[in-house]
């Protein structure tokens, strides 16, 4: 069932974060894509956990939570356990050939090899990105479940498992932490993670002082600025090094 994210309350007593929601009468984006506009990015599924966790975790990763229950009217929808994620900034030993954070996904046909040149990688994380523009935003959906459009992280996640051949963690708090090598802004290039405000949006540099990016306020992926002075700069926290 797809939902749309109308309020969160934290419940300090029983460490639980409520997440109220609406219904939608309709299971395929394209139904109901016309009414909710191009710039909704308040979407989420029932049938995919995870996505409600990401939500939250996204908005809230500081809460001291233990719980998460979506609530429709008066009815609970939904009890998952708020886990807590390993967001403390540090050294993940790499495998050899790889980032941090990062393993091979043995299950993956990548359009490039660990063993392939950074030119080439680049190539191919450039454009299997590409491929996804326009896609519309949905908190737990990725085209390697079989449910159309992505959250932010999700879609980072599908990037570089479709290019590289990539596992890692698919919540961005998570990414922030633990996945990829941290470089200087200066020594952003293309193919690079970007981490925004901590992990609350991720997105790829794409050179040219752009990002390709799921949502940011388009509510669909696209190019987003993120030069000196832009918005998406100023909340840049990190820029993360993958290959």
């Amino acid at each position: 069932m797809l939902i749309r994210f109308v309020r969160e309350v934290y419940h300090a007593q029983n460490r639980t974060l409520t997440l109220y929601v609406v219904p939608l009468m309709a299971d395929l984006y394209g139904e109901f894509a016309e009414e909710l506009g191009d710039s909704s990015e308040d979407l989420g599924d029932l049938r995919a956990p995870e996505g409600l966790i990401n939500f939250a975790a996204s908005k809230y990763g500081d809460l001291n939570a233990s719980s998460l229950e979506v609530i429709s009217g008066k009815d609970t929808l939904s009890v998952l356990p708020f886990p807590a994620f390993d967001t403390e900034v540090g050294s993940t030993p790499a495998q050899p050939g790889l980032m941090p954070g990062v393993t091979v996904d043995l299950s993956s046909s990548p359009l490039v090899s660990v063993e392939s040149s950074e030119a080439q990688k680049q190539q191919a994380v450039l454009q299997v990105a590409k491929s996804q523009l326009g896609v519309p935003y949905i908190w737990g959906h990725s085209e390697d479940t079989g449910h159309q459009g992505f959250d932010h992280s999700s879609f980072v996640q599908f990037v570089y498992r479709r290019a590289l051949g990539y596992r890692f963690s698919r919540i961005a708090r998570e990414q922030a932490a633990r996945v990829g090598r941290p470089v200087t802004v200066s020594e952003m290039r293309a193919g690079d993670l970007l981490i925004f405000s901590g992990g609350s949006h991720v997105g790829l540099y794409a050179g040219d002082d752009r990002m390709i990016s799921q949502g940011g306020g388009r509510g669909h992926i696209g190019y987003l600025r993120v030069g000196p002075g832009s918005y998406w700069r100023r909340r840049l926290t990190a820029v993360k090094r993958m290959f």
